[in-house]
């Protein structure tokens, strides 16, 4: 038992550092894509 609850806390540790990197990707590439978009017109 005590394996599975390493193993999962493990997963969860890398599904939040995905969904943390994800979510930054997100927000920067949306700042600066609407950054640049008064620039083209």
């Amino acid at each position: 038992i005590r394996v599975l609850v390493d193993y999962l806390k493990m997963a969860l540790d890398c599904f939040f550092a995905v969904w943390f990197v994800v979510g930054n990707v997100l927000i920067f590439g949306g700042h600066s894509s609407s950054s640049e978009a008064p620039n083209l017109y």
